[in-house]
């Protein structure tokens, strides 16, 4: 009975042994992260001195970060005393922050009003940001000057988030197809292009001088239908063209040396060419092509031997010929690069009653 007990007793003292260790763990973890100081304070609007709920407070350079409550109060963390917190907050600039040993900090942020007074052109006429309740875009006219663009559709690819532009094929004067946050209908659905007021089609904005432009807006909601109608029920695109002001004239150009990135590889063999084509129609309901077995005869002499004529008389039908050619028509009709250029020349004025523009345009 004793040694029952002494061996009871030696179980209990190895599972305090084990409960101790755990317990000096976890404290030893706690000291480890309290070792850095905690950061209280305010982040407050410098104008009207409330408090900002929902702001962003960061340790800059770690992940580590935490938002204002209701009354704009926070509290956080840091590494060491030298840490640099950043403060953000929609609408607001960002500031970043040296803790230098401070315990408690107020933070001012100063409103953006760069963002918020840009003026947009909504409907008939212009507008403030701050004054929209709808989502509107303004392309930066930067973008479209320093890109080396042979239409304004190319131009506003990227430019503008949820504005899809999409070419079917690089056959020059191509329209683009413009879409706004894809498609909501099964029957597609493109935005209406406005052009100074005046309702417009793709093509239209497609032919535009990238250089005629002053400002492009585009209105994603479907409210613009409040204004324009049924036919701003997928977007708006508003385009305003340059006015004439102070007199001057400005030259523009841009040179182009392009070569394509990827090019079809076609079969010039005629005897792989034949034997390919007869297989591929095999396989339809037409089935329209059938060479005949002296017709492969020819197609394999001439794989092996260049210098046998491409072209004869149909021995089935005299009056007929039969080319057997092997010529790579990619490289016979394209360069392999290819230099152009672009030159812009305009004319502008202001007299009190017209405003005039003359714009040259060559390519």
């Amino acid at each position: 009975m004793k040694k029952e007990k002494n061996q009871c007793f030696a179980k209990s003292r190895f599972v305090i042994k084990i409960l101790c260790g755990f317990v000096f763990i976890l404290f030893m973890g706690h000291f480890s992260f309290a070792q850095g100081p905690t950061i209280s304070g305010s982040v407050l609007d410098s104008e009207t001195n409330q408090p900002l709920p929902g702001a962003s407070i960061m340790v800059k350079g770690t992940t580590s970060g935490v938002v204002t409550d209701f009354d704009g109060n926070f509290s956080i963390g840091v590494p060491t005393s030298d840490a640099v917190l950043t403060i953000s907050y929609i609408g607001f600039q960002s500031q970043e922050i040296t803790v230098g040993g401070k315990s408690m900090i107020t933070v001012l942020l100063v409103p953006d009003s760069q963002a918020l007074n840009e003026v947009v052109v909504v409907g008939y006429g212009t507008q403030k940001k701050i004054n929209l309740s709808g989502s509107v875009a303004v392309v930066d006219m930067k973008q479209l000057e320093d890109r080396p663009i042979a239409n304004v559709s190319q131009g506003l690819q990227g430019t503008v988030a949820n504005l899809n532009i999409s070419f079917a094929n690089g056959a020059p004067g191509s329209t683009a197809s413009i879409n706004i946050r894809g498609f909501t209908s099964i029957n597609g659905g493109s935005p209406l292009i406005m052009i100074d007021g005046v309702p417009s089609s793709e093509a239209d904005l497609t032919r535009m001088n990238p250089n005629d432009i002053a400002s492009i807006s585009v209105l994603k909601d479907a409210s613009s239908a409040a204004i324009y109608g049924a036919r701003a029920a997928f977007g708006v695109v508003l385009v305003t063209t340059k006015e004439g002001g102070q007199s001057k004239i400005t030259y523009s150009n841009s040179f182009i040396w392009g070569k394509p990135t990827i090019t079809p590889d076609p079969i010039t063999d005629p005897y792989i060419f034949s034997r390919l084509l007869d297989t591929s129609t095999n396989n339809t309901p037409w089935d329209y092509v059938n060479y005949s077995d002296e017709t492969y005869a020819w197609a394999r002499d001439r794989s092996n031997d260049p210098t046998v004529p491409n072209v004869r008389l149909d021995p089935q039908n005299p009056d007929r010929w039969q080319y057997m050619g092997d010529t790579n028509w990619n490289e016979y009709f394209f360069n392999s690069a290819a230099f152009s250029q672009n030159h812009n020349i305009s004319i502008s004025g202001k007299k009190e009653i017209v405003d005039p523009v003359v714009r040259k345009r060559r390519l």
